[in-house]
Parts: C-alpha cells; structure tokens; sequence
C-alpha cells in the first residue's frame, strides 16, 4: 500500500514539476541560467587577471620576454625560455598555466551562453 502512494505522489510531483516548465517559466529559468553563467564569467576574468598580472609583473621587472608563440607550444617554451631564465621556471610556468587555464574557461563559458541564447531563441 505504501508503495503505491510513494509511486502516486512521485507521478504527481514530476506532473507538476513538468506543468511549472511552461514556456513562460522554461524562458526565466534560462535567462537566470544565462546570467549566472555572464557572472561566473567575469568573476573568474577578475581572479586570473589578479593572479596573472601579479606573475607578469614580476616576469617585467626581471626583464623576462616571450611571446604568445610560446604560450601555445610547450617545446619550444621548454626548448627557448625555461633554459633562458632558469631562475624563474616556476612563475614562468604558473603564468603560462593561468593564461591558458582563463582561456579554456572563457571559451566553455562562451559556448554555454551561445548555446541558452540559442535555447531562448527557439522558446
């Protein structure tokens, strides 16, 4: 019996949890979903431009230069740089996983708000 009742309480629970995700409903859900995600956004732009310019700078003052060249390709960081500046591998390092780590992020948030934009469009 009390099986029963567990099973017609569920049955109603999901009618009216799918009766709630009307279009109306559905639509603001997204929007805060789209917001939250623009907020994460730019909360982790802020923290890895801390994180990266307090590395940058301490790479300008000690005169240490590469390019974007050598943040995309490990060898020839390892190859080019690392021997160059020995002293300083690690936050050359750190500086070059935070770049790239900010970077795949922004890319994953972006797509995650191309996708519920386009989500909105069709609703």
């Amino acid at each position: 019996m009390s099986a029963c009742l567990s099973d017609l309480l569920w049955k109603s629970l999901l009618f009216v949890s799918f009766a709630q995700l009307s279009k109306g409903e559905h639509g603001r859900r997204t929007y805060f979903f789209i917001i939250g995600i623009f907020l994460a956004l730019l909360f982790l732009n802020i923290y890895f431009r801390v994180k990266v310019f307090k590395l940058y700078k301490t790479l300008v003052q000690n005169k240490i230069e590469f390019d974007s060249s050598h943040i995309f390709n490990k060898q020839k960081l390892e190859k080019e740089i690392l021997p160059k500046y020995p002293k300083f591998n690690s936050e050359i390092l750190m500086f070059i996983g935070n770049i790239r780590r900010s970077l795949s992020i922004a890319v994953v948030l972006v797509l995650l708000i191309t996708m519920m934009g386009f989500i909105l469009k069709r609703i």
